[in-house]
């Protein structure tokens, strides 16, 4: 009778082996931080960063996810299709089996046509059989709260392999999330761990377009900011000093040649500013063109830290704040 339990037992363990890997559940994820998007991957899958980011030392522009038993592997980038070379199809090794392409144009507000979204997938066979690959490029401009440019796929062995993950799939396709805010006149990229908050908008009112944005990591150690108004009237009032609590500590002012403004003249102001009770520094640049009356001809950056290891933390996302603000001419 204990021969017989103790058979049983071992039976259970090794049926319980045998299982395949439960891929679909949703309480054993991690999330994956790229230089512009997050994306959710299962925990028991391997990550191999791909396309090194160009404006992020430290971050990648796209990445797998690659399965326990390596038969499915998991890909994300909000990059263009074009840019997405380490997605491209591999003409000596692979074939092209079928592409679809679903789009749809609007009309924009001075009645010229644009399109609205377009979605493709492909379907791609290694010529010795050994996998497939299934891929959607998306461009969509209907909702920038999650992305609006991506490249998702996926890679696996055969269909039983893409049956078994298909739901972990599905899931990690939609968690994909670009780290874009999106303003009246800026798209601004921001990183991993900090959380947007619109401040300044257009006319004062509660629905006017945002002129700035503060951006703040989770232990309010430190924060960003972006102020880019649509005419020269408007003013960062914002992030201005308040000779109540801070103190100017340096200034600089001078005219130079700026890549934000099609490298045009600009009057480049620089500003540290300390608060009268030491608990935080702020740098403030200050961009504005001269001679120049047009619309969204200024910007502002600034970086608040509550000390100096705190700065050279950040400062790395400061210079990458800056470098991946882009100036837009719609809301």
């Amino acid at each position: 009778m204990m021969v017989s339990r103790i058979f049983c037992f071992l039976l259970l363990i090794c049926t319980v082996l045998a299982l395949p890997v439960i891929a679909d559940q949703k309480s054993n994820w991690l999330v994956y931080h790229a230089a512009s998007f997050d994306v959710s991957y299962p925990a028991n899958f391997t990550v191999l960063p791909s396309l090194k980011s160009s404006w992020s030392a430290q971050r990648y522009d796209s990445v797998y996810f690659v399965s326990p038993d390596a038969k499915i592997k998991f890909y994300a980038t909000t990059n263009t299709e074009d840019k997405a070379t380490d997605i491209a199809l591999q003409p000596a090794a692979e074939t092209l089996v079928s592409t679809k392409t679903e789009k749809k144009n609007a009309m924009g507000d001075n009645d010229d046509e644009y399109e609205l979204y377009r979605y493709t997938w492909k379907t791609i066979r290694a010529k010795d059989r050994r996998y497939i690959r299934a891929l959607v490029i998306v461009t969509d401009g209907r909702d920038y709260r999650k992305y609006d440019q991506a490249v998702i796929g996926i890679q696996y062995a055969d269909d039983a392999s893409y049956q078994q993950y298909r739901k972990a799939y599905l899931h990690f396709k939609d968690s994909l999330k670009a780290r874009i805010y999106y303003g009246g006149s800026i798209s601004v990229v921001y990183p991993a761990g900090f959380t947007a908050r619109p401040s300044l908008r257009n006319g004062d009112t509660r629905h006017g377009s945002v002129l700035s944005v503060f951006f703040t990591v989770q232990d309010n150690k430190a924060e960003f900011y972006v102020f880019s108004p649509w005419t020269p009237a408007e003013n960062a009032t914002d992030y201005q000093l308040r000779p109540d609590t801070e103190v100017l500590i340096s200034e600089s002012k001078k005219d130079e040649h700026s890549s934000f403004f099609d490298m045009s003249l600009c009057t480049v102001t620089r500003q540290r500013i300390r608060a009268k009770d030491e608990s935080y520094t702020r740098i403030v640049l200050d961009i504005k063109q001269k001679d120049d009356i047009s619309l969204m001809n200024h910007l502002t950056f600034g970086f608040k830290y509550r000390d100096q290891q705190t700065y050279i933390r950040y400062a790395e996302d400061f210079q990458m704040l800056q470098k991946v603000t882009l100036l837009r001419c719609w809301d």
